[in-house]
Parts: structure tokens; C-alpha cells; sequence
């Protein structure tokens, strides 16, 4: 992939969403690098810098908990599956996190979700998610849903927990730090 192509991709991952979405999936991604330079990029090529730039995510077999004897499995029992069960449609519930990647050429802290089947949609800065960057993105997410959400403390931001408890159509539920997921 060019340099080129790399540059407008990390721009992208850096700026404001795209519209309607709660973060930078491949294939708007892919969208945007082949309208702005006139490529023809496809979602797998994107998914492969993402490996090479280590932003590859893979979604928790949260369901696969279920059955276990361990403290995941009963916070999945009491936590997740009660969420999870209001829900019909599998657009409903999402799984999403926070980690900080030890990058070589730059700061970079990530939000990532994961939709319906997995799918990758992302956002990155250079410094630590602020609340009003959470609520932009959890704001963009289709309601009602259910968000499981690793790496980051919600209720220690005021703002934070109260433009949460103004969500009627959507539930987050907190995964514990050391739940090992």
C-alpha cells in the first residue's frame, strides 16, 4: 500500500467519523482512500494494514462463557446474557474497548467496536478518549442496543454517567479489569 494511501487512512482513523457510523469500518475506509485518490483498495487490503499496523481487533466468544465454570462465566450469566436476551436482532449487541497500542511512528489510543458479526469499526487519537469523544461514538450506535464495553472506567466521569443515564435506548454494560477477555 502507498504511502499515500497510509497517510489518508491515519488521517481518517484520526478525524471525526463518518457519517451515520459509529466508527471506521474497512469498507468505508476503502470508500474514502478510492475516492480521494482514485484506487481501487478493497476491504481486505485495509483489513491487512490493520494487521500490519496492529489494529486488528478480534471480537470475545462472549457466548462461550456461558458454560464455563469461572468468574467470566458467571459475570456472563448475571451480566451480559440478561442484556443480551432483550434483544432480538444480532445489530443489537455490540462488544467495544479501549487499549493503548505501542506504536513505533505514534501515539495511539483506540476505540473499537464490534457489530453484527464481528464486524470491525474503529476510531483512534493521540491522547486518551475523553467522555465527549465516547458519547460521539456510543451516540452513533443503532438504537436500541446493548454495548459490552472493556477499558475504561464510565463512571468515574460525571459527564460521562449522566449523558449514560439520559440513554433510554441503550445499555452498557462494563466489563470488570480483571476479567481476562
Amino acid at each position: 500500500m502507498s504511502t499515500t494511501a497510509q497517510t489518508v487512512l491515519w488521517e481518517a482513523l484520526y478525524s471525526l467519523l463518518p457519517e451515520a457510523q459509529p466508527g471506521w469500518s474497512s469498507a468505508a475506509l476503502a470508500d474514502l482512500v478510492n475516492e480521494r485518490l482514485e484506487l481501487r483498495l478493497t476491504q481486505r487490503a485495509i483489513e491487512h494494514w490493520w494487521e500490519t499496523e496492529g489494529l486488528k481487533h478480534e471480537p470475545w466468544m462472549l457466548t462461550s462463557l456461558a458454560k464455563k465454570r469461572t468468574r467470566a462465566g458467571r459475570w456472563f450469566v448475571k451480566s451480559v446474557a440478561p442484556a443480551f436476551s432483550r434483544y432480538s436482532s444480532a445489530e443489537q449487541c455490540w462488544q467495544g474497548g479501549v487499549r493503548r497500542i505501542a506504536h513505533a511512528n505514534r501515539a495511539l489510543y483506540q476505540v473499537y467496536l464490534h457489530g453484527a458479526r464481528g464486524k470491525l469499526y474503529m476510531r483512534c487519537f493521540e491522547r486518551p478518549p475523553t467522555a465527549g469523544d465516547y458519547q460521539e461514538i456510543l451516540s452513533k450506535l443503532p438504537q436500541p442496543a446493548v454495548m459490552v464495553f472493556h477499558g475504561a472506567l464510565f463512571s468515574a466521569s460525571q459527564e460521562l454517567t449522566q449523558w449514560l443515564s439520559r440513554q433510554e435506548g441503550l445499555t452498557l454494560v462494563a466489563v470488570p479489569a480483571n476479567l481476562g477477555l
